[in-house]
């Protein structure tokens, strides 16, 4: 696992850029890292909470409970917005077209932000769930966005 390095003055580091390219021409430009702020925008742009009441069928006595899951569609939206900042492409990056490219494009760029943005696991040391990963509180636990990298 290679060290994360930022300069002393690491907030002349946020906007560091870079460019994927593909077979064919094409390429992207994009935003190596996120702020703080930027990552906390995109989780609260994935999260979904609801509530639902659940009643014990031994005392009949109702609880309302509040669920967070966090939607995944939203979330990979979330981070390709912040951090695709250019491309080859004729047309403007803004979110419709965003959304509109090669499905096999998106996952390289988050694959490649993934191995940019690993997250250390605190305890061991050792490399979890790429910083695009979400976990669903409903559902079967972490789900990492890109699996094919």
């Amino acid at each position: 696992m290679s060290e994360l390095q930022f300069s002393s003055d690491f907030f002349d580091d946020g906007s560091e850029i870079a460019r994927i390219t593909f077979s064919g021409g094409a390429w992207v430009d994009v935003r190596k890292h996120l702020t703080v702020a930027e990552r906390n925008e995109m989780m609260q742009e994935a999260r979904r909470l609801h509530s639902r009441r659940e009643i014990d069928p031994r005392t009949r006595q109702g609880n309302v409970v509040q669920i967070q899951e966090f939607d995944l569609v939203a979330m990979r939206m979330a981070l390709l917005k912040a951090i695709i900042v250019a491309w080859s492409s004729s047309r403007p990056v803004n979110d419709e077209n965003i959304a509109a490219m090669p499905e096999p494009m998106a996952v390289r760029i988050q694959a490649q932000y993934d191995r940019w943005n690993p997250e250390e696991d605190s305890e061991e040391g050792k490399a979890s769930a790429p910083a695009s990963a979400a976990t669903s509180v409903s559902g079967a636990g972490v789900f990492p966005m890109s699996s094919v990298g």
